[in-house]
């Protein structure tokens, strides 16, 4: 029962690195994405990227979606298939599994929707001219932001469900007397008389 605990901390705490350093690295891209004021009028139609600096956006947001993956790994690896096995745990705390386990799918994917292509759109551009305004085009501020949000709600909702279902696996019922050592299959009721 203690190595149980032990391993689900340990899990729990390389999860949450992950989703922490994903979540940091998606702020990080925030903070250098290409911005508007970066851009270089040369008249009234056309303009031109900045090449002063390459922006490390599009590396910070590659690595946020590799920690998010590398985290939602380990809490599938060492879920397993609960789907097939969590018809033993009640009812209401089943629900919660699988309510937490879908937001934490969702919200994976839609972090890495918005990490992926927010990399690809920040590092499209960087000696381009446009012959009209709308085609110097830059990243919507908070597309990163709201990868990094996703990212630890992803991370958050998982490990809600890896105790939910750790703690469904590891309490045995109190008729069950199996649980107890030495007490495997002893009927514990009076015999009835006819």
């Amino acid at each position: 029962m203690k190595r149980n605990v032990v391993a689900v901390v340990v899990c729990s705490v390389f999860v949450s690195i992950f989703g922490i350093l994903s979540a940091a690295l998606a702020f990080g891209a925030e903070v250098t994405r290409v911005k508007i004021s970066e851009l270089e009028m040369i008249d009234s139609h056309s303009c031109i990227y900045n090449l002063d600096r390459n922006s490390p956006a599009s590396g910070l947001a590659l690595g946020a979606l590799v920690a998010l993956v590398i985290a939602q790994i380990i809490l599938n690896v060492a879920n397993g298939c609960w789907c097939c096995c969590c018809g033993e745990s009640p009812d209401a705390k089943r629900v919660y599994v699988v309510l937490c386990s879908t937001l934490s799918w969702i919200t994976f994917f839609v972090a890495i929707l918005l990490l992926l292509l927010g990399a690809i759109f920040n590092n499209v551009h960087h000696k381009n001219y446009a012959y009209h305004y709308k085609f110097c085009s830059v990243l919507k501020p908070g597309v990163f932001a709201a990868a990094a949000i996703f990212s630890l709600s992803s991370v958050a909702t998982g490990i809600t469900y890896y105790f939910m279902l750790r703690a469904g696996k590891n309490s045995g019922s109190p008729s069950d007397n199996s649980s107890y050592p030495n007490q495997g299959g002893i009927p514990t009721a009076q015999p009835q008389s006819a």
